[in-house]
Formats: C-alpha cells, sequence, structure tokens
C-alpha cells in the first residue's frame, strides 16, 4: 500500500540532507535516456491516436456525435499500413486487396454501413487503385486519411479535451502508478502544481532553471546579439561564480556552458542543454516519488474529477426528484446532522452514513445479497490498479468535504472527518 500523506521534517537536518543530495546530483553526467519531450496527459491528435486508452475514449466521445466511422476508418487505413492497433482486434485479410476493398465499401461505397463524407475526387481516386488486379499500396488511402485527420481536428477533437472521457483518461494515466516526470512538466495545470511543491521544498530554482534552459533551445533568438544578451542572463543567474540563484552545478558543466555561449557565431541553441538534463534527472530522482504521495499531487486529481462534473453529477442525479425525503432534522443548525447520534430515538438502528457518503449496516448482509456503493463504483473504474484504490477515495473524500461546505454553509469551526482506514492501519 502507497503512503499518500508525505511527511515533512521540521528540522533542518532533513532539508540539508535533500540539499547536498541534489548538488551531489547536479555535479554528476547525465542519464543517458533522453527526456520523452510528451505529456501523457497534455495530448495531440496523433498521440491519443496511437494510444489504446486514450483512443478508446475518443471513440466513446465519438459515437453520440454521429462521428465514431471517422476514427474508425482511420485506425483500419492504419492496420492496412502495417501499423499495431491500440487494441486487440481481429487482423485484417492478408490479402492486401481484399483488405483495401473491404474497407473502401466499409467507409466510401454507395450505401456503406459507416459511411464517411470526403470529396469525390479522393474517393474516386482510392476506388481507381484498389479495383486494378495488382494489390494496391499500403498507404492506398493516405490522402482520405489526412482528410479525416483534419476533419476530426477541426470539429472534434478541441471538444473532446474539453469532455468528460478525456479527463477520466488524465486520471486514469496519474493514477496508474507509472506517472514520469515529463506528465507533468509539459501539462499546464500539472506543472503548477509540482512548481508549487517544488517552492515548499526551496527546490523552486532548479525547475525554473529548467523551464528556462528548454525555452531558449527551443524558441532561439533568430538575433545573434539578442540570444547572446539571452544566454547571459541565464549564465549571470545560475552559473556564474557570482550567480544570483547558483544551483550548484560543477565547474566541468560550467566551463562548456561558457564556451558555447561564446562562440563565434554566438551561441548555440544547446548551450544549457547538459545542465537542463541534469536538472531534470535530479528532479526525478529526488522531487517526483514525494510528490506523487503528497496532499499537492491529491488535489490536483480532486480538481480534475471536479472539472469533469462527472463524479459529482453521477451522485447527485442519483436522487430522484419526484421522491420526497422522510428524512427531518433542525435546518436551522446544518452541523446537528454531523452531531447526530448513532441510534434513533425508537432504539433500532440499520447503520448510519460515514464521512463518505457510504451506508454502513449495523446488520451484515449475506455475501451475495451485498451491494456496492454508487461511488464505489466510480472509484473502481477510475482507479482499477487495487494498490491505487486508496488515492481514489482521498480524493474522494476531498471532494464530499468541497460539496458539503458549498450545501451547509461555510463552517470553519466543523471537525474534518475522520480519514479512511486503509490496510497498512491494521
Amino acid at each position: 500500500m502507497l503512503t499518500f500523506l508525505r511527511k515533512h521534517a521540521s528540522s533542518a537536518g532533513p532539508q540539508q540532507a535533500a540539499k547536498l543530495s541534489v548538488e551531489d546530483l547536479l555535479k554528476q553526467e547525465p542519464p543517458p535516456e533522453s527526456f520523452a519531450g510528451r505529456s501523457r496527459v497534455c495530448r495531440t491528435l496523433a498521440e491519443v491516436l496511437v494510444d489504446g486508452g486514450a483512443v478508446s475514449l475518443l471513440l466513446q466521445f465519438l459515437r453520440p456525435r454521429g462521428a465514431a466511422p471517422l476514427l474508425l476508418f482511420w485506425l483500419e487505413a492504419a492496420r492496412l499500413e502495417g501499423r499495431p492497433p491500440p487494441w486487440p482486434s481481429p487482423a485484417i485479410s492478408d490479402d492486401r486487396s481484399e483488405a483495401a476493398v473491404a474497407i473502401f465499401e466499409r467507409f466510401f461505397a454507395q450505401g456503406a454501413s459507416e459511411r464517411v463524407s470526403a470529396s469525390r475526387g479522393l474517393v474516386d481516386a482510392v476506388e481507381v487503385v484498389i479495383r486494378r488486379k495488382e494489390a494496391p499500396p499500403k498507404d492506398i488511402f493516405h490522402p482520405l486519411q489526412e482528410h479525416v485527420s483534419q476533419v476530426l481536428l477541426k470539429e472534434h477533437f478541441d471538444e473532446f479535451l474539453q469532455s468528460e472521457f478525456y479527463r477520466q483518461h488524465q486520471v486514469e494515466v496519474l493514477t496508474s502508478g507509472q506517472v514520469h516526470l515529463a506528465d507533468l512538466l509539459l501539462n499546464e495545470s500539472a506543472l503548477f502544481y509540482f512548481t508549487e511543491f517544488m517552492e515548499q521544498d526551496n527546490h523552486r530554482t532548479l525547475l525554473e532553471f529548467w523551464l528556462a534552459a528548454t525555452n531558449f533551445q527551443k524558441h532561439p533568438s533568430s538575433e545573434p546579439s539578442e540570444a547572446q544578451a539571452d544566454a547571459v542572463v541565464l549564465y549571470d543567474k545560475y552559473f556564474s561564480l557570482q550567480a544570483t540563484s547558483p544551483l550548484g552545478f560543477g565547474d566541468p558543466i560550467r566551463l562548456e556552458v561558457e564556451e558555447k555561449i561564446c562562440g563565434e557565431f554566438g551561441p548555440s541553441a544547446d548551450c544549457f542543454e547538459k545542465a537542463a538534463k541534469i536538472a531534470l534527472s535530479a528532479m526525478e530522482r529526488l522531487f517526483l516519488p514525494d510528490f506523487l504521495q503528497s496532499q499537492l499531487y491529491l488535489r490536483y486529481l480532486a480538481d480534475l474529477l471536479q472539472a469533469s462534473n462527472g463524479l459529482i453529477n453521477s451522485t447527485s442525479n442519483s436522487n430522484d426528484s419526484s421522491q420526497t425525503s422522510t428524512c427531518s432534522w433542525d435546518d436551522s443548525d446544518p452541523d446537528s446532522i454531523w452531531k447526530r447520534g448513532r441510534h434513533n430515538s425508537s432504539g433500532l438502528s440499520l447503520g448510519r452514513i460515514d464521512e463518505l457518503g457510504r451506508f454502513e449496516a449495523d446488520f451484515e448482509p449475506e455475501p451475495e445479497a451485498r451491494r456496492e456503493s454508487r461511488l464505489s463504483r466510480v472509484m473502481r473504474r477510475l482507479v482499477r490498479p487495487h494498490d491505487q484504490e486508496e488515492v481514489a477515495w482521498r480524493v474522494a473524500e476531498m471532494i464530499v468535504r468541497d460539496v458539503t461546505s458549498v450545501t451547509l454553509g461555510d463552517a470553519p469551526s466543523r471537525p474534518s472527518p475522520p480519514r479512511r482506514p486503509s490496510t497498512a492501519d491494521s
């Protein structure tokens, strides 16, 4: 079971040890592996199309819009080219001619079962080739794929990125147990929380240097004089012997940066590349594991769930407005809800509601008759791995607290509900 609440040491000893560890790492050579360069929670359409989990959610998003054939055609055409499908599916015919004809008749022929709209010229050009006796090229549908990609981008993809389906994909990635630093640094909302975490650990400067160095490399100035001025600013702040925010890089790195800045034709775009890789490795090794177990990370997950409205809607819509509640209490004192005793006035109690809105029965039903709560089902869908269930319940607890603070009024004096016990407590 993962430990989800990070314990910050109040003494100066652990902080000094962490600082020395950072300085030690900044004096080492960068690791051979290179930065992935993209985030799994900050997608382009091209990246979604090769990810089984993301593309299946995109398909679910497109179905009610009547646009699923666009995606299905693109995937079938990609398989014809020899690209592995993003999810298990029946293999297309080994005969390329038969496979191409099947795809064409499914999506573009008159009376096609899943017709895809395209210009007559594009469709006719493809049909002429696939009706020949010889096998068509593997990329016979490439022009139509390009057309479909543009339709998906212009008419559907932006809304998909704002949809509950994409939020679900983000939560699945971020609770998978395989989160990488790229998933955070290249995603604007995740970067906000990671920056806050680094500031709490007094190492925000390390992250700021990585961001500045990466931006310098990706967006170099076209004027050598401007590029050199920008490079000198970074050098004076982080590398020089009189640096205003020294990071602790070793002399070899500092001398290498100096040499690349003072080149004959101005600074090279990669003058900070090696130092940035070293800084990235230090953050990956020292700070990412603690961040993934921190309260800030749980808050980020909670915000993702609230933004999708999926969890809150699933619980609020479960109450039928046509039904009349038989519960009564003194509505002048919202805290009376939390202060009720376990047993009612009649002396008979069948159960109670805990702090997460789950019913706990005093009489255990037979195993086959026990039913799972709606919230439990949502948590299981969002977080499938068993060892990640605790993080989902902590996210749910935050959401319940936020909802009750709105519906019951602002009550700062109310004690927080006890945390859900984990197997580690027993």
